[in-house]
Parts: structure tokens; C-alpha cells; sequence
């Protein structure tokens, strides 16, 4: 009889735990009552790069306007300064964002073209409701084997444009770790045990309200994707739709 593999030897590399983890993460992270879910493996979100996202909405979200494009980062930028602080005039835009007037107006008129944006007689903008659904969850997770330190580290930054952000280790590296809880509590973000066949919760994290500009950009890519795909898993620099699980078996 072979002898079982113990402690940090669990997982041989961090790819079969994060495979572990997209199969069976959804039943502890995924709120309730969610509709489609779009999980993206290793796809840079400006200068960020997520183990894994899942981007899920409500059954009674209103799905963000979808198009044949998304917008860049410098638009999103725009769109989610226009959110967080309300109608704004062009110059006013323009001093907030240190940006040239001619590359300014070059994404202002992509953005009215594509009615992500709208302007008033006088030159105000302002962002209509359905180019930013706001009950669209966004939970980003970092998968390591050991380096719980910088599997935090990295986790944090996820909270830029996520509702919430984990760390998911080997059971065996959680198991009595209380520096790695308090860490993670301390940090802001949440915990999960990987085992060979599933995941489970060990700490929860509180939900996040970011308006950023790389928020807005996933949401406006998941809408672009999700217009054809029920489910798409992006992996290896690829996107892959893939059918829909039951959360309850997961």
C-alpha cells in the first residue's frame, strides 16, 4: 500500500491546486441567487494578474451595454471618475485626469459613440445607469502552495477591483496557522483550504465597493464575452466557453 502524501507535499505544483480550486471555489464564494458565472484564469486586469476571477450577477442585474468592443483602461478611467464623482464638465475632466486635451477628446468620442457616455447642450457628461450595473460581484483569488506572505500581498491588490479578495493554500499549510489568519484579517482579505478534492472556507472577507477603472473594464469585458457564451473560462490566453455547474455539487 502506498503511504499517503502529507504536508507540503500535497500538491506537486500550484497549477493542479488552482485547477482544484476553479472546479469547486464557486460553492463557497459565489453569492446566492447569482446568475451566469464567467471564470477567468491568469487574465491581466491592467497590471494585475488574478489567479482566478469570478464575475457573477444577479438574476435581476441589467446586463451592462454590450458592443464590439471594450473600452480601454484611459476610458475606463474616465467612466469611473464620472461615477464616483458624479456630471462633470470636459475641462474639470481633464484637470482630474492630467490628460492632454487631444487624447481626451479622442476617448470622450468613442465613448459617446459607443452611449457609454452622455453629453448635455452645456458639455456636461455624465455616465448612463446601464453602462455600470452596480449588482455585478467580481471575487478574485490567489492560489500558492507555501508563500502564504505573497499570496496576501497579491491578494490585496485584487481589492482594487474586486468585492472580495482570498488567499487559497493547501489545508495543510492552514491547519493551526494562526499568523496566516491574522494576516489575512489584518489585510482585509479571506482564507480557503485547498484539499485534494475540495475547498472550503475558513475565513470570510467583507464585501468591497470599488468604482476603478480596471472594475469597469472587467465588467464591460465580461458583458462583451457573455453576449454569446453562458459560461467562459479565459486560460492560456484563451477564452473557452464551458458549460454551467450546479453550485450545490460543486
Amino acid at each position: 500500500m502506498k503511504p499517503k502524501t502529507t504536508g507540503r507535499l500535497e500538491f506537486a505544483l500550484e497549477d493542479h491546486l488552482l485547477r482544484i480550486v476553479e472546479m469547486s471555489v464557486a460553492a463557497c464564494v459565489v453569492p446566492k441567487g447569482s446568475g451566469k458565472v464567467l471564470r477567468f484564469i491568469k487574465l491581466p486586469v491592467g497590471m494585475i494578474v488574478p489567479d482566478l476571477v469570478l464575475v457573477t450577477s444577479s438574476k435581476e442585474t441589467t446586463a451592462a451595454r454590450c458592443m464590439n468592443r471594450v473600452p480601454s483602461l484611459f476610458e475606463c478611467e474616465i467612466l469611473a471618475l464620472l461615477i464616483r464623482r458624479g456630471p462633470l464638465s470636459r475641462l474639470r475632466l481633464a484637470r482630474l485626469l492630467y490628460a492632454r486635451d487631444s487624447s481626451l477628446g479622442r476617448a470622450l468620442t468613442r465613448l459617446i459613440r459607443d452611449k457609454l457616455l452622455l453629453s448635455n447642450p452645456a458639455g456636461i457628461l455624465r455616465v448612463p445607469h446601464n453602462a455600470y450595473p452596480s449588482r455585478i460581484s467580481i471575487v478574485s483569488i490567489e492560489a500558492k502552495l507555501t508563500r502564504w506572505k505573497d499570496a496576501i500581498r497579491q491578494a490585496k491588490k485584487y481589492c482594487r477591483f474586486s468585492n472580495k479578495s482570498y488567499v487559497a493554500l493547501p489545508e495543510t499549510v492552514v491547519a493551526g496557522n494562526d499568523r496566516l489568519r491574522k494576516a489575512c484579517i489584518k489585510s482585509g482579505v479571506g482564507l480557503i483550504a485547498v484539499s485534494q478534492k475540495h475547498t472550503d472556507l475558513v475565513l470570510a472577507t467583507r464585501n468591497l465597493k470599488p468604482i476603478t477603472a480596471e472594475r469597469v473594464w472587467l465588467i464591460h469585458k465580461t458583458a462583451f464575452l457573455g453576449k454569446t457564451m453562458r459560461q467562459v473560462t479565459y486560460a492560456n490566453g484563451r477564452y473557452v466557453a464551458a458549460c454551467s455547474r450546479n453550485r450545490s455539487k460543486a
